[in-house]
C-alpha cells in the first residue's frame, strides 16, 4: 500500500499527461475519421463542424445556429453537413421526403437525440409514437376543424375587441400611443389559448401584464442555449436531469408548473358547460380509444405554448416588416379600410376575402418563421433517398427553414419583403418562385394541427390593427430583427407608436379622394392641357391621402383686412385644456398661439386644406390656440387673389395681430396643482362622483364676473400648494406657419413682431386696425368666461365623492360641450355652409371648377364686414349671429359683450395694451415652401428690377434669428429639392455669419408637394411635433 501511494503521488502529473495524450489521440482519430472515412464524408461542410460536434454546439450556445446554417447553404449549396452525423436541406423536395408520407415507405421517425431532452417518456401529441399520435390527433382534429373554428368565433371576437380597446387606451395615456406591441400580441394569444384550452383566460389583456405562469415560460428562453446543447450532448442532458430533480429551487419551479397545468386541466374537465372550446370537442369524441387525463394535461400544456407564442411571434414579425416597408403597409392598409364600412364587418369569413393581407402574412412567415430551428428526423438503417440524393442510414436530416426561405434558388430577391409574390397572379419577377418550399407549419401527418386557428388569429388581429390604427416604428426598434435564436426567437421590445386613423369613416363611395390637379383656366391652351394630363396621371398613381379630419373650431368669424378692408373668413381652435370635458384634460395654458396659412387660392387652396388640418391637429395636441384664415379670394373671404402677394401679406398681418391680442387677453383660471394623473385603470376614479344637484349651471347673460373656482376649503391640501401659480414656461409663444403659398407669405412678413403690432396699439377709430383690436378684445372676453365656467364646474365636481363613478374620458353633461361655432361679422349663414360642407378634404379637387364657381357666387352674396366700431356710422349692425340669441346662451353673451364695447368711450377702446408683445417668443414653420420662379413672380413688387435672387432677403433673415423649421419633400413638383437645399444652405451660412443660426430644414424622402405618401405624412407629423415641443 505504501508503495502504491508513493507511486501514485510521485507520478500523478505523468498520469494526467498520459490521459490527456490519450484523449487528444482519440479526438484526433475521431476528426480524421469524420472528415475522411465517415459515411457522410462526401457531403460538403466546413471542417470546424464536420470534424467534431463542438463547432455546432458553439453556434447553439451563441444563439446563432439557424443563421450560421443559412450562411453554410449559401456557400455550399442545397445540402450541407453541419455535424458529423447530420445533414440539412433547403429544397421543396426535401420537405416531402423528410416529413411527408411517401408511397410504399414508412415516415421517418423524429430524432430521439433532439426530442429526448429529459429522457422521460412523454405522453402527448408531440413526443408520442406514430400510433399514439394518430389516436390523439384524430380527437384533436375535431376541435381545429373549419366548422369548429366558425363556432368558436364568438369566443375569439371579444378578445380581438379587447385588444383594440386596450391599445386605444395607450394612445390616450401618458406615452401617447407608444407601446411594446410584442407584449400585447402575447397577452392576446395567451388569453385566447388559455380560454380555449382551460376554459379560463389568463386575463393578461385586462391587466396589461404577464401572468406568473406565462412569465416563467418566457423566462425559460434564457436557458435555451443550455437546452439546445443538451438536446445533442448526453453528458449535459444527464446533468440537467439531475439538476431538475435534486436542486430544490428548480424542482419547486417545475412542480409548480406541472401543478398549475394539472389543476387547470382538471378544473376544465369537471366543468359542466356547452362552450365551444378545445376540450368540449375532445370530450365529445373521447371514447374507449380516447385520451387519458395525463395525456390531456400534457397536450394542453403544449397547446398553450404552441398556440400562443408562435402566433404572437408571427404578428410581431409582420408588424415590423410592414412598418419597414411603407409601400406594402400603405397597400394592405388601403385594402382593409376599403373592404369594410365599419369594424363590425371584420369577421372570420370576410377577412378571408383580403388577398393582399393574406399575401403579407405568407411573406412574414417566409422571412420570420415562428419556429426557425430545424426539426430533425432519422433515416432508416438502410438509408433513404432525400431530395433525389441517397443518404446513409441513421443520419439526422432536416430542412433548415431560414436557409430554405432565403435561398435565391427558391425565391427571387429573398431578402426583400415582397408580398406580391404570394398574390394569385404575381408579377413576372416572382413567377419562378418555388412556393412549395414554404412550410412554416411543417408538412405531413405531424404538421401543426392549429394551422387554421393561427391563420384566423393572424388575419383577424392584423385586419383590426390596420383598420383602427396608424402605426409607426420607433427608432430604437429599427434593428429589431437582430435577434438570437434558441428554440424560439429571443425577441426584444418591438416599440411602435399608435395613432388613430387620419380620417373619420365615410361611405365606401366617398373613401377615395378624387384626383388632384390644377384648376382649368378660362382660356385653354396646349400647354395647359399637357399640364392637366400630367396632374391627373400623377394623382392616379398615388394612394389617397388620409389626413386628420378638421376638428370643429371654437370660433368662426370675420375680420377686415388692413388692405382695402377686404372681409377675411377666420377660425380659432382651442386645445383640450381650454375646452375641457373631464378632469384629466385640465392643464395650465401657458399662452401659446399659432397661425397657419393655406396654399394658393386659385389652385383650390383654403383653410380647409388637409395639410393645414394636419398641422392644426398637431399644434392643438401641444396646447396651442391655433388660428386659420382664408386669404382674399379663398373660400368665403372676399376680394381677388393678387399676383404680387402684397395684399396677402397684409391679410396675414391682420390675422397675426388679432391672434396676438386674443392670446394676450384670453385669461383662463389657473389650474390647482396636485390633480391626479387619471387613467382608465386608476382606482381613484371610482371615488370621484359628481353630485347632479350640485352641478354648476352655465352663466347667465347678466353675469359680469367669471365664476370663481371652488373655495380653498373644498380642495385637497395637495392642490392648494400652487393654487393660482402658473406652472411651466410663462413666456408667450407665437408660431407663424404656412404651407406652400402660405409659407411664401410667411417668409415675406416683417422680421420684427413689434413692427407688425405697433399700428394696432393705438389705431385710428373706425379703421380696420381698430376693428381687429375690438374683435380680439370681445372674443377673448367671451371665450374666457366660457372656459372658466367649464373649469369651475370640473373643479367643483372633483370635490364630490359619492354617486356614479367618473371616468377620465367621461363627459360631465349628457350631451357634452360642443364647440360654439360663434360667427361674428355678418353674412354668417353662407359662410357657415362653406365650413360645414364636405369637400373631400383635398388641396385640389376634380370638382374644383364647380366649387370655385360656387365660392365666387357665395362671396358675391356676402355683405361687407359688420363692424363693431362706433365711429363708422355707415356700417352694418355691431354683431350678427347665424342662430337666434337666447338668454344664457353663448350667442347672447357675445352680443352683450360686443354691445358694451360698441358703446364704450373711444379713448378706452383705443387704449394701448401694455405687454402685448413683451417677451413674445416667435417661431416659424414652413411646409413645402415655394422658391425660384414662383417666388420671384409672387414677390415682384419687392424688387426694383427683375432679377434672379442669389442672396437671402432681409425678411428671410428672421428665420436665422428665431427658431424655424422648413420641411419639404425630395419629389416636389413646384420646386426642385436641389433648389430648396441650396436655399436652406444659404440661410444656414448667413445665420452662422451673424453668430447663431436657429434655422434647420428637413428633406423627406419620397414626399411630394401635396404630401400624398403615408410614410411622408408620418415623418411630417413627427418633425413638427418635435419642433414645437422645443419652442
Amino acid at each position: 500500500m505504501t508503495y502504491l501511494t508513493s507511486f501514485t503521488s510521485g507520478n500523478l502529473p505523468v498520469l494526467g499527461l498520459a490521459f490527456a495524450s490519450l484523449y487528444l489521440l482519440y479526438l484526433g482519430g475521431t476528426v480524421i475519421y469524420n472528415l475522411y472515412f465517415h459515411p457522410l464524408a462526401k457531403f460538403p461542410g466546413p471542417a470546424s463542424r464536420t470534424g467534431l460536434h463542438a463547432g455546432d454546439y458553439w453556434e447553439l450556445y451563441k444563439g446563432s445556429h439557424p443563421q450560421s446554417v443559412k450562411a453554410l447553404h449559401e456557400k455550399y449549396g442545397d445540402v450541407v453537413r453541419i455535424r458529423p452525423d447530420s445533414l440539412t436541406f433547403n429544397t421543396a423536395a426535401a420537405w416531402k421526403d423528410i416529413y411527408g408520407v411517401r408511397p410504399g415507405k414508412s415516415q421517418l421517425q423524429k430524432d430521439p437525440q433532439f426530442y429526448g431532452i429529459t429522457g422521460e417518456d412523454r405522453t402527448d401529441i408531440v413526443f408520442s409514437n406514430d400510433a399514439d399520435h394518430a389516436r390523439m390527433r384524430k380527437l384533436l382534429s375535431h376541435a381545429f376543424s373549419d366548422a369548429a373554428l366558425r363556432q368558436q368565433e364568438d369566443l375569439l371576437t371579444p378578445y380581438f375587441e379587447l385588444l383594440v380597446s386596450r391599445l386605444k387606451d395607450q394612445i390616450d395615456g401618458p406615452n401617447e400611443g407608444k407601446v411594446d406591441i410584442k407584449n400585447w400580441y402575447n397577452f392576446l394569444t395567451f388569453d385566447i389559448i388559455g380560454d380555449m384550452s382551460f376554459g379560463e383566460s389568463f386575463h393578461a389583456l385586462e391587466v396589461g401584464e404577464y401572468h406568473k405562469w406565462m412569465a416563467n415560460l418566457f423566462g425559460g428562453v434564457k436557458y435555451g442555449r443550455i437546452m439546445a446543447i443538451a438536446s445533442f450532448y448526453q453528458p449535459a442532458r444527464l446533468f440537467l436531469d439531475a439538476l431538475v430533480k435534486f436542486v430544490p429551487a428548480i424542482a419547486r419551479a417545475r412542480e409548480e408548473h406541472l401543478s398549475f397545468c394539472k389543476k387547470k386541466t382538471e378544473a376544465r374537465l369537471d366543468m359542466d358547460t356547452d362552450r365551444k372550446d378545445f376540450m368540449s370537442y375532445i370530450l365529445r369524441h373521447n371514447d374507449e380509444k380516447g385520451m387519458s387525463r395525463e395525456e390531456l394535461m400534457n397536450t394542453s400544456e403544449l397547446l398553450i405554448i404552441a398556440g400562443s407564442e408562435t402566433t404572437a411571434t408571427l404578428l410581431s414579425g409582420l408588424t415590423y416588416y410592414l412598418l419597414q416597408t411603407p409601400q406594402v403597409y400603405a397597400k394592405v392598409q388601403e385594402e382593409v379600410r376599403l373592404a369594410f364600412q365599419s369594424a363590425d364587418e371584420i369577421t372570420l369569413k370576410s377577412i378571408g376575402q383580403l388577398p393582399y393581407l393574406q399575401a403579407c402574412i405568407e411573406e412574414a412567415l417566409r422571412m420570420y418563421p415562428p419556429v426557425p430551428i430545424a426539426l430533425p428526423r432519422r433515416t432508416k438503417p438502410e438509408g433513404d433517398m432525400i431530395g433525389g440524393i441517397f443518404v446513409p442510414g441513421n443520419t439526422s436530416v432536416a430542412v433548415s427553414q431560414l436557409s430554405t426561405y432565403y435561398s435565391i434558388t427558391n425565391f427571387h430577391e429573398p431578402e426583400r419583403f415582397a408580398a406580391e409574390r404570394w398574390l394569385p397572379n404575381p408579377p413576372e419577377e416572382f413567377s419562378r418562385d418555388v412556393k412549395e418550399s414554404l412550410n412554416p407549419f411543417s408538412t405531413g401527418p405531424r404538421n401543426c394541427i392549429g394551422k387554421n386557428l393561427a391563420y384566423n388569429e393572424m388575419r383577424s388581429v392584423m385586419a383590426r390593427m390596420l383598420w383602427h390604427f396608424d402605426m409607426r416604428l420607433c427608432d430604437e426598434s429599427q434593428t429589431w430583427m437582430d435577434q438570437k435564436i434558441f428554440f424560439m426567437w429571443e425577441k426584444p421590445a418591438l416599440n411602435i407608436v399608435l395613432s388613430r386613423p387620419y380620417e373619420f369613416r365615410r361611405p365606401r363611395s366617398q373613401r377615395i379622394q378624387q384626383p388632384l390637379y390644377l384648376l382649368p383656366s378660362r382660356q385653354h391652351n396646349a400647354g395647359y392641357e399637357l399640364a392637366l394630363q400630367y396632374w391627373v396621371k400623377l394623382s392616379q398613381n398615388r394612394l389617397s391621402t388620409r389626413l386628420p379630419a378638421m376638428v370643429p373650431p371654437a370660433l368662426s368669424f370675420t375680420i377686415p383686412s388692413i388692405q382695402e378692408d377686404v372681409v377675411l373668413d377666420c377660425r380659432v381652435y382651442h386645445p383640450a385644456s381650454l375646452a375641457p370635458t373631464s378632469i384629466s384634460q385640465l392643464a395650465e395654458w401657458n399662452k401659446k398661439a399659432a397661425v397657419v396659412a393655406h396654399p394658393y387660392a386659385p389652385m383650390g387652396g383654403s383653410m380647409d386644406d388637409p395639410v393645414v388640418g394636419c398641422i392644426v391637429s398637431l399644434l392643438l395636441k401641444q396646447n396651442f390656440v391655433v388660428g386659420t384664415f382664408n386669404f382674399r379670394g379663398a373660400g368665403a373671404s372676399k376680394g381677388r387673389t393678387s399676383w404680387q402677394a402684397k395684399a396677402e401679406q397684409k391679410d396675414y398681418i391682420s390675422f397675426v395681430a388679432f391672434m396676438v391680442f386674443y392670446m394676450h387677453l384670453l385669461s383662463p383660471l389657473p389650474i390647482p396643482s396636485g390633480l391626479p394623473a387619471f387613467t382608465r385603470s386608476n382606482p381613484e376614479l371610482h371615488e370621484l362622483t359628481p353630485v347632479p344637484s350640485q352641478a354648476v349651471s352655465p352663466p347667465q347673460s347678466s353675469d359680469s364676473q367669471y365664476l370663481s373656482p371652488i373655495s380653498s376649503a373644498d380642495l385637497p391640501s395637495s392642490m392648494l400648494e400652487k393654487e393660482g401659480n402658473v406652472i411651466g414656461n410663462t413666456q408667450p409663444r407665437l408660431l407663424l406657419a404656412g404651407y406652400s403659398y402660405g409659407a411664401l407669405i410667411t417668409s415675406l412678413l416683417p422680421p420684427i413682431i413689434t413692427s407688425i403690432i405697433s399700428p394696432f396699439q393705438t389705431p385710428a377709430p373706425g379703421s380696420a386696425y381698430a376693428e381687429i383690436r375690438l374683435r380680439a378684445d370681445c372674443l377673448a372676453a367671451q371665450q374666457t368666461q366660457i372656459v372658466n365656467t367649464q373649469i369651475s364646474a370640473l373643479l367643483q365636481t372633483y370635490t364630490h365623492r359619492r354617486g356614479r363613478s367618473l371616468n377620465a374620458d367621461e363627459i360631465l353633461y349628457s350631451k357634452g360641450r360642443k364647440p360654439s361655432g360663434v360667427r361674428m361679422g355678418g353674412g354668417e349663414d353662407l359662410r357657415r355652409a362653406s365650413h360645414d360642407s364636405f369637400r373631400g378634404r383635398g388641396s385640389f379637387s376634380i370638382d374644383a371648377p364647380e366649387l370655385v364657381r360656387k365660392s365666387v357666387d357665395r362671396v358675391r352674396s356676402i355683405g361687407k364686414h359688420k363692424r363693431m366700431s362706433p365711429k363708422r356710422h355707415n356700417t352694418h349692425d355691431s354683431v350678427a349671429f347665424s342662430t337666434q340669441s337666447r338668454p344664457g346662451s353663448r350667442h347672447s353673451l357675445a352680443t352683450s359683450l360686443a354691445d358694451e364695447k360698441a358703446v364704450a368711450d373711444d379713448e378706452t377702446i383705443l387704449k394701448a395694451i401694455p405687454g402685448a408683445v413683451d417677451g413674445l417668443q416667435i417661431g416659424y414653420l414652413l411646409v413645402s415652401p415655394l422658391q425660384g420662379i414662383i417666388n420671384s413672380l409672387a414677390t415682384l413688387w419687392t424688387s426694383k428690377c427683375w432679377r434672379e435672387r442669389d442672396s437671402i432677403s432681409e425678411h428671410e433673415m428672421k428665420f436665422t434669428v428665431d427658431p424655424t423649421l422648413a420641411i419639404f419633400g425630395d419629389d416636389d413638383v413646384f420646386v426642385s429639392a436641389r433648389r430648396l437645399r441650396a436655399w436652406s444652405e444659404k440661410l444656414r451660412v448667413a445665420g452662422k455669419e451673424e453668430g447663431k443660426c436657429q434655422f434647420r430644414h428637413v428633406e423627406v424622402p419620397g414626399a411630394g408637394h401635396f404630401w400624398h405618401d403615408r410614410q411622408a405624412i408620418k415623418t411630417l407629423q413627427e418633425q413638427i411635433r418635435g419642433f414645437v415641443k422645443d419652442l
